[in-house]
């Protein structure tokens, strides 16, 4: 029955991260926009809408790190009351009726314990950073001109395929170490079935041999591009 709802839980939770996913990149194409628009807006303007735009990023980035301690805390929680009635099978004595809400506040204290230890400044987080990135000037764009930016995309004539998938990219991600660009769901997936052990670059032929989720950063200009390849088609 634990294992069951433990399930469910960890099903609504991946949707959740997944809105939340969808949110950030909503919130980093507005930025894109509001930042070719800078011209036609006054500083203090620009200012404001950007600043209202941070804020529900970091909203979003708080509210994923609450669904992972959640997450984590039920866990914890169902394994501690699959050990309680274990143990007490072991001893033959008469298993007790469970209350829920001694389960309620179990999971609660485990949940103060695990978020402790979240970290509460978010400006590090690498969704913020992108945000950042979208509002300025891309990395990208300064070490290139647009016309050469524009050049290497017009060179694609279709939506990019996730090498863990192979189905079209819908949010991309980059990874900050190799370069290559693989879809968030993809990815995830690949790195979760991996577990505990070192994930080669899904790419063929590419060298990095340990992909981390801390070096997977949204792909802005690859939002833009597949935003035009779908208008286009």
């Amino acid at each position: 029955m634990i294992d069951t709802e433990l399930q469910l839980f960890a099903a609504d939770v991946r949707q959740l991260k997944e809105y939340v996913k969808v949110g950030h990149l909503m919130a980093q194409t507005a930025a894109k926009e509001l930042n070719k628009i800078d011209e036609a807006l006054g500083t203090k303007e620009r200012e404001q809408f950007g600043g209202k735009l941070k804020d529900s990023v970091t909203q979003l980035v708080h509210m994923n790190y609450n669904l992972h301690d959640s997450f984590e805390a039920y866990k914890e929680t169902s394994k501690q009351i699959k050990d309680r009635a274990a143990a007490s099978a072991e001893g033959d004595e008469e298993e007790e009726e469970f209350d829920p809400m001694e389960g309620e506040q179990m999971f609660d204290a485990t949940f103060d314990t695990i978020h402790a230890k979240t970290p509460t400044n978010v400006q590090n987080d690498v969704n913020v950073k992108a945000f950042e990135t979208a509002l300025g000037l891309t990395q990208q764009r300064q070490s290139m001109g647009d016309e050469e930016l524009q050049v290497q995309e017009s060179a694609i004539t279709s939506i990019p395929k996730d090498p863990c998938t192979q189905a079209p990219i819908e949010y991309p991600v980059k990874n900050t170490v190799c370069g290559h660009i693989y879809d968030r769901v993809g990815i995830e997936g690949y790195l979760t079935q991996k577990g505990t052990r070192k994930a080669r670059c899904p790419t063929i032929g590419c060298v990095n041999k340990d992909v981390q989720r801390a070096h997977l950063v949204d792909d802005t200009e690859m939002v833009n591009l597949i935003h035009r390849l779908k208008n286009s088609s």
